[in-house]
């Protein structure tokens, strides 16, 4: 099934999924899944599920299966990270994040990549890292690639 031969339904609860509508996404995209081969439905649809019934290892197994069916989908290790996150495997999703932008670019990873991304120690530890010398500091060295 093609973009263009995805039904309307399905196109609406893939727009809500991607949207943090996970309800609407759930409900819509559930009556597509059974029998899709759709690698963008069976992601999407694994992320709805986890969010909203906690089934995060059968989310992720819908994000392994549709992986199988497109390996190159970016989209497919977004909603895996994204479940990952929910279940608490921080280290796994960040890994799934950098999987999928090693594939292609996709600007929903840099997104939750910059906000799950661990951050480095501050330059002056006995000061609070939202100090100015910390901030400036840290840029400057950055710049200068010394850090």
């Amino acid at each position: 099934m093609t973009n263009d031969q995805v039904p309307e339904r399905a196109r609406r609860g893939l727009f809500e999924a991607k949207r943090d509508n996970t309800l609407i996404g759930l409900k819509d995209l559930e009556v597509f899944v059974g029998d899709s081969k759709n690698p963008e439905i069976l992601a999407w649809y694994g992320y709805c599920l986890a969010t909203e019934k906690k089934s995060f290892s059968e989310g992720i197994d819908y994000c392994l299966k549709a992986l199988r069916l497109a390996p190159r989908n970016s989209n497919s290790y977004l909603c895996m990270g994204k479940i990952y996150l929910q279940a608490g495997r921080k280290n796994s999703a960040l890994k799934a994040f950098n999987k999928g932008l090693e594939l292609e670019p996709n600007p929903l990873l840099v997104k939750e990549l910059s906000r799950h991304s661990t951050r480095k120690r501050p330059v002056f530890p006995f000061f609070h890292r939202d100090n100015p010398l910390n901030i400036y500091s840290g840029r400057l060295l950055s710049k200068l690639s010394l850090r």
